[in-house]
């Protein structure tokens, strides 16, 4: 054997984990990559997408997608479940699986941007929301019966027209669970700090923490949803 041969061995079995997709080396820090700051970002704002749903959105590959949600996962910052055929993620300690269902509904961009269209003109019929989205009325009304389902929406009728009206579910769970968010907010500065990304805390609110993170020379900005009841819809 060769010592050109033998040390690319040795540096294939000494480094595996340090390897991404293509062959690429990257920085042994959990949150050093760029794309992985971002898909875990956004999984604060929009816990339970899956693996296309992050691809389309900050558009990068699904075999990236699945490499940083693998290193996520495996570190202990996201929780992976299964979603009938689909796997879906979210950060570790923000929401539980009771309250997964309602993420799971909004995991499609459709359905969270009706949703959205609800809150800012309450009241319009599923014609009108077909043609403001340029959608078939059986495409709306399969999404807003699962926004129904999920006690996000209520309906009225009046005569031959359906009425689509938002509850106030999201708020209310969003102000009944203040000391959970703390509690993240506490456990991901934490986490953070045990894995040596001493984080600076450049902005904190109700909603959001934003953080400088890395060693001196390195640092990085690391923006976290704190509540994905409220910036779920914004």
């Amino acid at each position: 054997m060769s010592k050109k041969v033998g040390k690319a061995l040795e540096s294939a079995i000494k480094e595996p984990e340090h390897t991404r997709p293509g062959g690429a080396v990257e920085s042994t820090r959990i949150f050093g990559n760029r794309v992985r700051r971002d898909v875990f970002s956004l999984l604060t704002n929009h816990p339970c997408l899956g693996i296309n749903d992050i691809s389309g959105i900050l558009a990068v590959s699904n075999t990236t997608v699945k490499w940083h949600l693998g290193k996520l996962v495996s570190s202990g910052y996201l929780v992976e479940r299964k979603h009938g055929r689909r796997r879906h993620f979210w950060p570790e300690g923000q929401i539980d699986d009771a309250e997964s269902s309602i993420f799971y509904v909004l995991a499609s961009g459709n359905t969270r941007l009706l949703l959205m269209e609800m809150i800012r003109t309450p009241g319009l019929t599923q014609k009108e929301y077909a043609d403001g989205f340029e959608m078939s009325h059986q495409r709306i009304a399969a999404m807003a019966s699962n926004l129904v389902g999920a006690g996000l929406a209520s309906t009225m009728v009046e005569g031959n027209h359906t009425r689509y009206y938002p509850t106030k579910a999201l708020v209310e769970l969003s102000g009944a669970r203040y000391d959970r968010t703390k509690a993240f907010k506490e456990f991901i500065i934490g986490k953070l700090k045990k894995d040596g990304e001493r984080p600076t805390i450049i902005r904190s609110s109700r909603e959001r923490l934003v953080l400088e993170i890395g060693p001196k020379g390195d640092r990085h900005v690391l923006e976290i949803g704190l509540d994905p009841f409220i910036t779920v819809v914004k």
